[in-house]
């Protein structure tokens, strides 16, 4: 079967998933005990997912802390190819392993980047131009060839989007700070969400508290539909 989707997101009440300036105690939307709630669901992953947008603006390592020996493989979804060369996730492939999702016109075209991503350790799956199709069914099917049970979703909003529009989501994990940061924040995780043509609602909906935050999880109507056909 395909990987469990499981899509994550932290949040303002105002629906900004990070500040505009980022300073010490602006680092984070989200509370301390929020991200430690998050790396729980990296421990259940086999594979975390960004896009390079989100490698762009953040340079995330996309790790576990403490590892305790678990090495999630970590995907980035990067069509044409604009991997930084210094970033942290290629620093650490011995660490835990860097899969680069891309268009094969972009890896056809741009030998050299793959040549120094490659000699660094990282794998660059190259997905063909799919008329009309998703690649993200391509990626799944991947990710499923190499027993990657669980697929955590980690951003940004347009990927986020895109696994909702294509109807591949399992489960929703949603954290929400207490903040209306205005003006102060940047990143609307509701803008690219504007396209989508089908509503989506949860099932099997969880809320706890960690500090003042809330998560918000529940499982979408695919997952639910799936469970009853195998049960």
């Amino acid at each position: 079967g395909k990987s469990w989707v499981i899509l994550k997101w932290a949040q303002s009440i105002d629906g900004k998933a990070a500040w505009t300036e980022q300073s010490d105690g602006r680092r984070w939307i989200s509370s301390e005990q929020s991200r430690k709630d998050a790396q729980n669901l990296r421990r259940r992953a086999g594979a975390i997912l960004v896009g390079i947008n989100t490698v762009l603006a953040d340079d995330p390592l996309l790790t576990i802390r403490p590892s305790k020996g678990r090495k999630p493989t970590r995907v980035v979804l990067d069509n044409n190819l604009r991997m930084p060369l210094d970033s942290k996730l290629l620093g650490t492939v011995k660490k835990a392993p860097v899969l680069i999702f891309a268009r094969a016109e972009a890896v056809q075209a741009k030998t050299q980047t793959v040549d120094a991503i490659t000699q660094k350790g990282a794998q660059i799956l190259a997905y063909p131009d799919v008329q009309g199709e998703s690649n993200l069914y391509f990626l799944l099917d991947e990710l499923s060839k190499r027993g990657v049970a669980q697929l955590l979703v980690e951003g940004g909003p347009k990927v986020i989007t895109s696994f909702l529009r294509e109807n591949l989501v399992d489960e929703v994990c949603v954290y929400i700070s207490p903040k209306i940061l205005g003006r102060h924040g940047s990143v609307g995780i509701s803008e690219p969400m504007k396209e989508l043509t089908e509503s989506f609602g949860l099932s099997q909906v969880d809320i706890k508290r960690f500090g003042d935050d809330v998560r918000l999880s529940g499982l979408s109507k695919k997952a639910i539909d799936e469970i009853s056909i195998s049960l």
